[in-house]
């Protein structure tokens, strides 16, 4: 959703990366992606369904100050705010709470949320992961009922109700949490940094979290760190640089990736990165969820012989096309 209390979006405008075959890798690079204006936010879609085969959008986002959207209701997709700086207010498991910058909110389908930007300082920037797609042919078609100024409710229902979204008018009037909840917010540095093949990992939600659907990790590392080049039979993978520049290879292609951009990598295709500069942060969205645990056993290895990670990886679908087992 794209405005606080429904008002005005006029002169908005959907900026969506080209379509490209969601079955091969890709990069998408920030710097190409011109931001929408509009009242409240601007930002753009960076990858999408049509990029993913549907497994997931990423866009980037700039909030104003008390801006933001009513509290809904996803019925069928999760989203995951990445607050790169400023500050954004969050309805979330029934409260009130500040996510900062390396915060991470991860919003359960089915349990009202909402975001609103904060008298920070700084620009409140955020990129916003949605699983499964979708939620892009619904901005598509909600963006232009603001064109004449504030649209009529009852459109905007049923809008939302066609995209299986319920739109509530106030916090105090959106459904509780339900009794098992899995909302969560991640605050930055909360979580255990574990040692994996020379860079740090950082497991923010394990398929545990997200009912298998979906992992995330945050990678850091020096110059010249990254894994060998391998494949994953069973998951895709998204990765989005937060800082610094990492040279990737998709298959027969290398790439640059800077701050900002984002790369694709489908299952069943070899690709690696390594970091070219002084130090790099990459988040990694995969799907689905269950590879996390690789990381966790990989760092209990320390050093680990060659045939001890090819051991280890075969129990993940990994494989490494230029090691021997």
């Amino acid at each position: 959703m794209q405005n606080t209390q429904i008002s005005s979006h006029a002169e908005t405008s959907l900026t969506i990366a080209p379509g490209a075959n969601p079955t091969r890798p890709r990069i998408v690079r920030a710097a190409d992606m011109p931001f929408a204006q509009g009242p409240g936010e601007s930002g753009a879609f960076l990858m999408t369904g049509a990029e993913t085969a549907g497994r997931v959008t990423i866009a980037v986002a700039e909030i104003d100050v008390n801006a933001g959207p009513p509290p809904h209701v996803h019925a069928d997709a999760e989203e995951i705010f990445l607050v790169q700086s400023g500050a954004l207010e969050l309805l979330a498991n029934g409260e009130i709470v500040e996510a900062r910058a390396g915060d991470v909110a991860y919003l359960a389908r089915g349990e009202a949320h909402r975001f609103r930007g904060l008298d920070s300082g700084e620009t409140n920037r955020m990129h916003a992961i949605v699983a499964p797609s979708g939620f892009e042919e619904f901005m598509k078609r909600w963006i232009p009922l603001f064109d004449n100024g504030a649209p009529d409710m009852n459109e905007a229902v049923r809008l939302c109700n066609e995209y299986n979204i319920a739109l509530y008018p106030s916090d105090d009037l959106a459904p509780p949490p339900p009794a098992q909840s899995h909302t969560k917010l991640i605050r930055a540095g909360s979580q255990e940094s574990l040692s994996v093949l020379g860079t740090n990992v950082t497991v923010l939600l394990r398929a545990t979290d997200t009912q298998g659907r979906y992992a995330l990790v945050r990678i850091e590392g020096p110059r010249d760190s990254g894994p060998p080049l391998h494949l994953h039979e069973l998951e895709d993978e998204l990765f989005l640089i937060e800082e610094g520049s990492v040279e990737f290879t998709l298959g027969h292609d290398t790439v640059v990736a800077e701050m900002g951009d984002v790369v694709w990598g489908p299952r069943n295709h070899a690709h690696t990165f390594r970091i070219i500069s002084d130090y790099a942060r990459i988040t990694v969205f995969i799907t689905p969820g269950g590879v996390e645990q690789f990381f966790v056993e990989c760092a209990q290895m320390e050093n680990p012989h060659p045939a001890e990670l090819v051991a280890l990886s075969e129990r993940f679908g990994i494989s490494y096309p230029q090691m021997a087992s």
